[in-house]
């Protein structure tokens, strides 16, 4: 290979260095290349006082690493020149183009640690990549991304929680994303109310103004959030926390009907083992046939078992059967009828007596006009909801889990900012 090619590759200038040898000496790690600095007239020049008058004073070798993209280990051994001005009597080496200061690292290498904060990778894998050792990765990560903004405010966005740290004050934290084009826009450190005031304090109120849509749950810390600083936004509650809602309360009183029974019998075997079959569309229940070990070669449709089973329970039969409706409600009807619909279920949640579908009746009821505007027909033509959000959260989540942890929640932020925003 052509020696300029090969220098080229590392990111070295060929007009900077000769060849003391035919090339690279094979090693049992790697390559070993030998090289000497040339000084041009360009680099004549004393860094103190700028004088051109400058005298070699000598040499002295140098050692530097990198990695071929075939992944072989290449060490560059330089012998470095130095000078001296005759105005001011500084010493000095003159610098070289991909070599890092005050590093045995080149340049090269480098850029190539930083294209990797891009990826799903831990500091530590990068480091192990590299053969560097972790706290270098961190020192320059922290040196290359000193201050990372947050993304443009969108006219829809929404906003979720993920846990994060033990610590009681900084448990949750909280992204901001971008629905109509799938972005992350930043991270909150926590969810408590003092952090989002004193984070939406700091976006400017022409930003604030631009949001036309705020997606959440049913935490009263967004509503108050929402209340405060869109005002004029609509404020749409994900519908699946609205289903999952009513699903987890009707899944308690299976389960609560089961240990009422006492008896192993094969309803409350079916019941136990296919508890999928009561929380989701009465169309998604399989056709197939269930054969009770006790009943001497009697099959019976899964709808039949389904339907045995929430007649035992007078408290399951009810919310099963206003889970159904929930679940098989148009949607994007208009904002009135919307509205009504989810205010007759929650008054007949709220009439059964039963403590979970109570509660579940007044979280409806106290979210209604929020809840209806998640059905009803938008502007946009579509179904608004957190599941780009919820999906961020899932690959956000992952990076934790790969790094054990992260104790440092500004480098975990920016982290995050340049692998799901920046990098795009």
């Amino acid at each position: 290979m052509n020696s300029n090619i090969f220098l080229a590759m590392f990111g070295l200038n060929p007009d900077e260095f000769e060849l003391s040898n035919d090339g690279p000496i094979d090693y049992e790690d790697g390559y070993i290349v030998d090289l000497i600095q040339k000084v041009t007239r360009d680099k004549r020049v004393c860094p103190r006082c700028g004088s051109t008058k400058c005298y070699s004073n000598g040499k002295y070798p140098a050692n530097y690493e990198d990695f071929a993209p075939n992944g072989k280990k290449y060490v560059f051994n330089i012998t470095r020149k130095r000078l001296r001005c005759e105005g001011c009597g500084k010493a000095f080496s003159p610098s070289l183009t991909g070599i890092t200061p005050y590093s045995i690292l080149t340049q090269n290498i480098t850029n190539k640690i930083v294209e990797c904060f891009k990826e799903k990778k831990t500091f530590t894998d990068i480091a192990y990549d590299y053969h560097v050792t972790t706290s270098y990765v961190i020192k320059l990560f922290d040196e290359k991304y000193k201050y990372v903004p947050r993304g443009n405010i969108p006219e829809v966005l929404c906003i979720d929680e993920f846990y994060f740290s033990r610590r009681a004050d900084f448990k949750y934290c909280c992204c901001l994303v971008d629905f109509m084009n799938r972005e992350l826009i930043d991270i909150i450190e926590s969810r408590q109310k003092p952090f989002l005031e004193e984070y939406f304090d700091n976006v400017p109120f022409a930003h604030r103004q631009k949001v036309r849509y705020f997606v959440s749950d049913m935490y009263d810390g967004y509503a108050y959030i929402k209340n405060k600083y869109f005002p004029k936004a609509i404020h749409i509650i994900d519908l699946f926390h609205v289903v999952s809602l009513l699903t987890n309360a009707v899944n308690s009183i299976r389960c609560q009907a089961l240990k009422q029974r006492g008896t192993e019998d094969y309803l409350n075997r079916f019941m136990k083992l296919h508890w999928e079959y009561f929380l989701c569309w009465y169309e998604k229940i399989p056709d197939k046939w269930y054969a009770p070990k006790d009943q001497d070669g009697v099959v019976y449709h899964y709808d039949d078992m389904v339907s045995k089973c929430i007649k035992l329970d007078d408290n399951l039969w009810t919310g099963y059967n206003i889970l159904q409706d929930l679940l098989h409600y148009k949607w994007y009807g208009n904002y009135e009828d919307s509205l009504k619909f989810i205010e007759m279920i929650s008054k007949r949640l709220i009439d059964t007596g039963n403590e979970y579908l109570e509660k579940v009746g007044r979280s409806y009821h106290n979210w209604r006009y929020e809840i209806a505007s998640g059905f009803a027909k938008n502007e946009y033509k579509i179904h608004i909801s957190n599941g780009i959000a919820e999906c961020i959260n899932n690959n956000i989540k992952t990076i934790i889990k790969l790094a054990y942890g992260y104790r440092n929640f500004e480098r975990f932020r920016k982290r995050c900012m340049i692998m799901y925003y920046y990098s795009k």
